[in-house]
């Protein structure tokens, strides 16, 4: 039995009839994703029109939430982006059709709006999947009417060359050792393997009328698709050589009546979210039971090409700004306050956030303010009202690359005495300083 190694990303992409698509892991940071963030997102788009198709949106586990990871910047009024192909690092690669053709092939990189048309002399209008071959800057696509073409995804040189040539040909998956796996109307079934110079094609039919397979991301496991019927349709787990893994239900998803496919997975490895009857859908592979659709008519023309997950990276804290001057070590203490303010006066609660070096400009930040003492020390007190108004509700205001609050020490109720000042940030993460209020 054939193991597939450990695989970073496999960008399995669109197929014409069905819609499979990729199955990639990308790293990204929290700030970059709605808040509360989940730990991964499906990799999206919504239609195949210029008006819903030019940007590559991340999906929440539950369907509830997008957000844009890729809108690029330079596709023509008619252009929009087609099977876009993602791996670990970001960088993306996908046709930029139009309703005439499928485009020339671009490059970019989630979020940003970069675009680069790759240069080429292509035989033919390129259309359908774009798959990265691991450990490499090349990537196999589907050219229709001249098979499946191997590129350099480097502008400057672009260099190309073509595996098959039956205009029928669609790559699938690329394994580490170089078996390429592609869909075609060939020999006696519609999955083929080669080796990735093209040679060596052979049959691989392993359910009998096998239509599609992604790979789990350990490389351990196949989800393959298998036509049952006029548009009717299974997903069945496998061991790597196509081998029904016992331990699971077989189909895992039954029998259906509806186009399935649009297979990708999560990257622990445990949900599968695939295309049925043009409307995306999720299961656990552990439970069954666990069938959701994500869903419900609201997109054009909805696909699947993968999945990323969320690194939580801490928001960087300048600590409260002045008239506080000071925060967590710096912020004070129960015992020996920070700032002293004066009774019924506005204390303005200002800070500054960054992540990797930017401002975090968005998210919900709170205020919580909490008395310790009735107990004052020496220290007089300052009047720092501030000329706008105090804040309502207990979110800070984005003002410039600042946070800010008015905190009506009237308004609230607060008295004479010592109190603790805790922002809570979008990331969960919490600052406080210590002050008195005579």
């Amino acid at each position: 039995m054939r193991t597939f190694a450990a695989m970073v990303v496999f960008a399995i992409a669109f197929h014409e009839l069905q819609a499979p698509a990729a199955s990639s892991v990308v790293n990204v940071n929290l700030s970059q994703v709605p808040s509360p963030a989940s730990d991964y997102y499906w990799v999206i788009t919504k239609g195949r029109d210029p008006q819903s198709a030019r940007a590559v949106y991340g999906l929440s586990p539950d369907g509830t939430t997008t957000t844009v990871i890729y809108e690029p910047n330079g596709l023509g009024p008619s252009q929009y982006i087609s099977v876009p192909a993602v791996r670990a690092d970001g960088r993306v690669v996908f046709h930029a059709s139009t309703s005439e053709d499928c485009g020339p092939l671009c490059l970019g990189r989630l979020w940003t709006d970069e675009l680069t048309a790759l240069a080429s002399s292509y035989a033919d209008t390129p259309c359908g999947p774009i798959v990265w071959i691991p450990g490499t800057d090349e990537v196999l696509f589907s050219n229709f009417g001249s098979g499946i073409h191997r590129i350099d995804i480097n502008p400057a040189t672009s260099d190309e060359s073509r595996l098959t040539a039956d205009m029928f040909d669609e790559v699938v998956f690329v394994a580490p050792n170089g078996t390429v796996f592609f869909a075609g109307w060939r020999g006696g079934s519609r999955m083929h393997i080669m080796n990735i110079n093209g040679t060596g094609i052979q049959d691989w039919d392993p359910l009998g009328d096998t239509s599609w397979a992604v790979p789990s991301p350990d490389g351990q496991m196949l989800a393959v698709q298998k036509v049952t019927g006029p548009w009717r349709g299974s997903i069945t787990l496998t061991t790597p050589d196509g081998t029904p893994i016992t331990s699971y239900p077989q189909p895992l998803t039954g029998d259906w009546t509806g186009s399935v496919g649009g297979l990708a997975w999560s990257q622990d490895g445990k949900v599968i979210c695939f295309q049925r009857d043009m409307e995306l859908w999720t299961i656990h592979i552990d439970d069954v039971g666990s069938l959701r659709q994500l869903t419900h008519g609201e997109y054009p023309f909805v696909q699947v090409w993968g999945a990323f997950t969320v690194t939580r990276t801490a928001l960087g804290f300048n600590g409260f700004l002045p008239p506080i001057g000071g925060a967590d070590a710096t912020g004070g203490s129960f015992d020996s306050p920070v700032r002293t303010f004066k009774m019924n006066s506005t204390i303005p609660v200002k800070f500054a956030s960054s992540c990797e070096g930017s401002p975090v400009l968005t998210g919900v930040h709170t205020l919580q303010v909490m008395k310790f003492s009735s107990a004052t020390n020496g220290d007089a007190p300052i009047d720092a009202t501030p000329s706008d108004a105090a804040t309502a509700g207990n979110q800070f205001r984005l003002t410039g690359d600042e946070w800010h609050f008015n905190l009506n020490t009237k308004a609230t109720g607060m008295s004479v005495g010592v109190w603790q000042l805790v922002a809570t940030l979008s990331d969960g993460s919490q600052h406080y300083a210590w002050v008195q209020i005579k």
